[in-house]
């Protein structure tokens, strides 16, 4: 076998692989997603199967103003996620609650006040998150409802192309709106209707920041279309993958938090 066959051989090899593989690349372009796999991506990028530790700030713009300090700790299991929230407000009791949640289920929160038994309460997961804009839903401590008539469509933007999933009636709702980034399948905004069509809530996300292969929104604000009434969730110091300790969410280890609360800013 000469030296030029040999190579000619070899180039046309190489040209083969490159045009098969530019196939694949135009197929994979051209493959189009349903609504479940970006309700999926979503999911795992917004709240990534991870124990996380933060602290928050919460300012709500009303009449008188609030501003809610804390910590949170939450920790996602195959069948249930637990979320502990250490409230620091100076001018009234500080608290802590335990919430927890089976995927798709129903919320339940329990209330620790220092050195007394927990009172232990169910609520709607649109219920009002501390009297603030955010509902338990907004937050993110129960999963994104996977409704089987949810759309999918794209729409471009002056800030470029987003993924848009459009929810059919639910709850109080008549359709949910959540605009996606498709490069980080994390929410831009989301966008609550009422049963008569007409915008309830909107929430938005903005400046990411990275944790290891994970962008973390820190600012998350909700605003009531009605009211005007208008709360931002700046999140902290986030760590994805600290370490928590499941007697944390034993009744002992909240209510020693509860008293640490009590005693000092910062629990942990």
């Amino acid at each position: 076998m000469t030296r030029s066959f040999t190579l000619g051989l070899l180039a046309r090899t190489l040209a083969a692989f490159v045009a098969v593989a530019t196939l694949a690349v135009a197929a994979g372009a051209a493959e189009e997603h349903d609504a479940a796999y970006w309700i999926d991506r979503m999911e795992a990028s917004l709240l990534p199967k991870a124990s996380l530790r933060a602290r928050f700030v919460l300012d709500t713009a009303s009449r008188p103003q609030q501003e809610l300090r804390g910590q949170l700790a939450r920790v996602q299991g195959p069948t249930q996620i637990r979320s502990i929230v250490a409230i620091e407000r100076p001018d009234r009791e500080r608290r802590v609650l335990l919430i927890s949640s089976t995927p798709g289920g129903e919320l339940e929160s329990g209330l620790y006040l220092a050195g007394e038994a927990p009172l232990r309460i169910r609520v709607a997961r649109t219920d009002p998150f501390l009297s603030t804009a955010f509902t338990y839903e907004d937050l993110g401590f129960v999963e994104q409802r996977k409704a089987a008539d949810t759309r999918l469509e794209e729409e471009d933007l002056p800030t470029g192309r987003v993924i848009v999933l459009t929810s059919g009636p639910y709850g109080p709702y008549g359709r949910v709106e959540t605009r996606l980034d498709p490069k980080t399948a994390l929410p831009k905004k989301v966008e609550y209707y009422d049963r008569d069509g007409n915008l309830v809530r909107t929430v938005t996300y903005g400046g990411l920041e990275k944790h290891g292969i994970f962008s973390f929104p820190q600012r998350i604000e909700a605003v009531e279309t009605k009211t005007g009434r208008r709360s931002t969730l700046r999140m902290l110091d986030v760590q994805l993958g600290a370490e928590v300790y499941e007697y944390e969410f034993s009744d002992d280890g909240l209510r020693e938090l509860a008293i640490k609360v009590n005693r000092q800013a910062s629990p942990y």
